[in-house]
């Protein structure tokens, strides 16, 4: 009932709406980066530096080869390309892992703004700007805590249209992905199999 109320509000402006939040949400985001993220730092940061100097200079080695056993150092590989611009590692990684946790977000936004649920849609962009500081200070920090969240909205793209066996299919590929980069992604990807199952 809210959503169709606030849908038939919000129509004419939704484009405005969407582009006003998103920009509150990249400002928040700024902030905590140059206030925080750009100056504290701590040994998994220097890891994740290393990692990242040297996949920018082509040199891969095995998993975990930097001694973090639940790290597959995937916001280094990401960095690569801002490296190679130029900007100093100590910079390029919490860009990188800032814009890794805000993704799901802003995905989940596009994804229900094309479905023309403006209601969900603005929500996904308000709640990391609701959210705590303390959510910024951790999610600007490449700690390899993050890495899931480049699949996790992968996950419900099948809640869209649950009969669709291609959609579950992705589903599961998704999950096992997320729940190899980040175990605590289970608490998301257990009750979103229940439903499926139910469905």
């Amino acid at each position: 009932m809210i959503n169709n109320y606030f849908n038939k509000i919000i129509t004419p402006n939704s484009r405005i709406l969407f582009v006003v939040l998103l920009g509150i949400l990249f400002l928040d985001r700024t902030f905590t980066l140059v206030h925080f993220g750009f100056i504290f730092t701590d040994f998994d940061q220097t890891i994740l530096w290393n990692g990242a100097i040297d996949y920018s200079r082509g040199i891969f080695h095995e998993p975990f080869f930097y001694g973090q056993a639940y790290n597959y150092m995937l916001e280094s590989l990401l960095a690569v390309p801002l490296i190679w611009l130029g900007i100093p590692v100590n910079i390029a990684l919490p860009i990188i892992t800032s814009l890794v946790a805000l993704f799901p977000f802003v995905f989940l936004s596009v994804i229900l703004r094309r479905k023309k649920n403006y209601f969900w849609s603005s929500l996904s962009l308000i709640i990391p700007i609701l959210l705590p500081l303390e959510y910024s200070m951790l999610t600007c920090l490449p700690r390899g805590f993050i890495q899931a969240h480049l699949f996790i909205p992968f996950l419900f793209i099948p809640l869209l249209n649950p009969s669709n066996k291609r959609n579950i299919t992705l589903f599961f590929i998704f999950s096992g992905l997320s729940f190899i980069m980040n175990q605590s992604s289970i608490l998301l990807i257990l009750p979103l199999t229940i439903y499926l199952f139910l469905f």
